[in-house]
């Protein structure tokens, strides 16, 4: 038995959610006709109309960098590493890895990088 995991992409979840919207088949019809659960659809239906009044706000968009790019953190990440003088005793922590483990992106570490060792 392989029940792989399905993942739809936002094109399609959006047709379905605006499918339920609409009203014109129930939910377990919609489900019925596309082969998934009529939780799935509930909620997409939900994201999109919790997700619709960001499409009139104003001010950055989601998918618009509002910290610093990918690249500038890679610079920065290898500027740090050369600063350590190639010592393999000492390994600190840089800005990307810590930004791993909280989730987040960490604009410049709060710490001297030759007090950290692991």
């Amino acid at each position: 038995m392989s029940n792989k995991r399905r993942n739809y992409n936002a094109e399609f979840k959006a047709k379905i959610a605006l499918e339920a919207i609409k009203g014109e088949l129930t939910i377990s019809e919609l489900a019925a006709k596309y082969e998934i659960h009529p939780t799935m659809i509930h909620g997409w239906q939900r994201s999109l109309l919790d997700g619709a009044s960001g499409v009139f706000a104003k001010g950055p968009k989601k998918n618009q960098e509002v910290g610093p790019s990918k690249e500038d953190l890679c610079k920065e990440n290898g500027k740090l590493k050369c600063d350590l003088g190639g010592s393999p005793s000492v390994q600190a922590l840089t800005c990307v890895e810590i930004a791993g483990f909280v989730g987040g992106l960490v604009a410049k570490p709060r710490f001297e990088l030759g007090t950290l060792r692991l």
